[in-house]
């Protein structure tokens, strides 16, 4: 079975406080989240789901597809064109509830991936006092 490689971009946005409403936060920003987590939610996970945990910060996650490319700047070019019409509520909906933010570039290729970071993401990323993570699955060899 051949594995499905590429590069997604998930914007995380998480408090540590009991009083944010991640539902509000949700609606107030206006897209699609991928997974969303309250405090105190049980949260099933691994092999078939067979643990559970219990949530410690309340977290809305936005995620793009998996783009088949090894170029990293191709998967950031598509993330930004997906949150493009909210980036200024997403900035100010960080602000105004004292949340937490992490791009997350999650890379799953057979090469090495080429490793570029557009001016306009690196802006964005700081204008959102973001976190950048790189999470690199490299399968293959050169």
């Amino acid at each position: 079975m051949k594995k499905d490689y590429g590069i997604a971009i998930e914007l995380i946005l998480w408090t540590k406080e009991p009083s944010v409403d991640i539902n509000k936060i949700v609606s107030l920003i206006g897209l699609e989240p991928f997974e969303i987590e309250s405090i105190g939610d049980t949260i099933e996970y691994g092999r078939e789901n067979k643990h559970t945990r219990i949530a410690q910060v309340s977290s809305v996650i936005y995620r793009t597809n998996k783009i088949k490319t090894e170029e990293v700047e191709s998967a950031i070019d598509s993330f930004m064109n997906q949150i493009k019409p909210k980036k200024d509520v997403i900035v100010k909906t960080v602000k105004e509830n004292n949340l937490n933010a992490r791009v997350c570039v999650w890379i799953d290729l057979e090469n090495k991936p080429l490793i570029s970071l557009p001016k306009p993401f690196v802006k964005y990323a700081s204008d959102l006092e973001s976190d950048i993570e790189f999470d690199m699955y490299i399968s293959g060899s050169d």
